[in-house]
């Protein structure tokens, strides 16, 4: 006998629904996808450098950094800065980059070309940038001058520590393009932070291998929020330490005067007392707003 319900059409199983993206996804995708305009190694900074491994002359690199106006001025203002305070103030670009050395030099004009990276269109965003970059000149300050106790490389430690938040910078604009999109899906400053802190190490280190920067500045930015700190180069604790340091005083996205320098594991594996400490202090609170506003 004939059974009607084997006429009966088989129901599709219902379809699961799509996992939502995370932000953190939806971030990545953007930045595979080329929608983000990534920050770019300035082409001023990228012929510095060539002539400088080219061992070229101080007439060559100088002509190229009188093309940009702003640049060399910035330079001068760089070499005559309180960094320097004590010598006789400079007026010639041949002097300012003789007085700098070279590696100073290539560092502070790929630090000068920098500084447009850290603006936006945005005021809110703006505002944001403009803390990011008073804190990284700051850990830059103490960067060099801890370098400069524990016998590392003063101008390296000042590059990574004032480009070790570029990722930041990234998954800002990358925030952004979302958001332009689609004005309707904003970010509280809460998420915003969270997101910094799981991303902008990654970021950074495979923004500056594009770039062809040194290992050890791409070590300096992957790393430094490592949780294993007292084991890592010394570079990257150098770095590590001078956030630190930016925290104490104020210059941070996440502020913390209560910090205890002296305490931290880092503070003894770097061989650095009280004493010394309250003296770096000193020094880069002194130097900050001078090195600001020159950079």
């Amino acid at each position: 006998m004939h059974d009607p319900r084997s006429d009966r059409k088989p129901v599709a199983a219902s379809a699961e629904p799509a996992p939502a993206m995370s932000l953190v996804d939806m971030i990545d995708d953007e930045m595979r996808s080329g929608r983000v305009e990534l920050p770019v190694l300035p082409e001023t900074a990228i012929r510095v450098r060539e002539l400088i491994e080219r061992d070229a002359s101080l007439d060559r690199l100088v002509d190229v950094i009188e093309r940009e106006a702003a640049l060399a001025t910035a330079l001068l203002r760089y070499a005559n800065s309180v960094a320097f305070a004590g010598l006789e103030e400079i007026t010639d670009l041949h002097h300012a980059v003789t007085r700098l050395g070279l590696n100073a030099t290539e560092h502070a004009v790929l630090s000068v070309s920098m500084r447009n990276v850290f603006r936006s269109p945005d005021p809110e965003d703006d505002a944001l940038l403009h803390q990011l970059w008073n804190h990284s000149v700051t850990v830059a300050l103490a960067a060099r001058e801890i370098a400069a106790r524990c016998g590392g490389d003063r101008e390296m430690a000042f590059l990574g520590g004032l480009l070790h938040d570029i990722g930041k910078i990234v998954v800002l604009r990358t925030v952004a393009e979302i958001k332009r999109r689609d004005p309707s899906r904003r970010l509280s400053r809460t998420s915003l932070f969270m997101l910094f802190d799981s991303l902008h190490c990654r970021i950074g280190e495979g923004l500056f291998e594009k770039w062809k920067l040194p290992l050890a500045i791409r070590e300096m930015v992957r790393d430094h929020h490592a949780t294993d700190l007292v084991l890592r180069p010394r570079h990257v604790q150098i770095v590590a330490f001078a956030d630190r340091i930016a925290a104490k005083l104020g210059e941070s996205l996440s502020p913390d005067e209560t910090l205890v320098l002296h305490e931290l594991p880092l503070a003894v594996a770097l061989g650095l007392d009280e004493g010394a400490l309250a003296e770096v202090m000193e020094t880069v609170h002194r130097e900050s707003e001078s090195a600001k506003s020159a950079l």
